[in-house]
């Protein structure tokens, strides 16, 4: 049994009906989520939150570790002076050299490599420098004729 022309034509209208209003909702969705992108206030809002956010689970951190440290010092200092006397005991030509700090070691790397640079800087344009005055010296006509040696 085939449906009549006016039910055929019911159908296609409610279809078509259900069809717009799917892509009303999605336009809807779309032109929502436009503004929200473009809203300025709305992303400072939500990237402050975030920094926010990651600020205190930073500090949080910085706290905990903070106060372990300060609970465990005590056994740590015990655990290093240990340590210390095994590094005399076994090694006793060593107890008297200061390797200083890892800052301490850093900064000094980091003297060394800005001397070295300031260094060959200036042996670079020395050498330059005694370049250019030989070239001069090559190309510039002599005064008085250099008399032959006569040895």
């Amino acid at each position: 049994m085939e449906p009549s022309p006016d039910n055929k034509l019911e159908l296609l209208a409610a279809r078509a009906n259900v069809v717009r209003s799917h892509l009303s909702a999605t336009l809807t969705a779309l032109d929502r989520r436009r503004r929200e992108i473009m809203s300025v206030p709305l992303r400072v809002t939500r990237h402050l939150t975030f920094a926010g956010v990651v600020v205190g689970v930073c500090l949080t951190g910085v706290v905990v570790v903070t106060v372990y440290r300060a609970a465990t010092a005590a056994r740590r200092r015990r655990y290093e002076r240990w340590r210390m006397v095994s590094r005399v005991w076994n090694h006793p030509e060593r107890a008297a050299r200061d390797d200083g700090t890892i800052l301490g070691r850093l900064a000094r790397a980091l003297l060394v490599s800005a001397g070295r640079a300031v260094v060959t800087r200036v042996l670079v344009e020395a050498a330059k420098n005694v370049g250019e005055a030989e070239s001069r010296a090559l190309t510039a006509s002599p005064t008085s004729p250099v008399e032959p040696y006569s040895g």
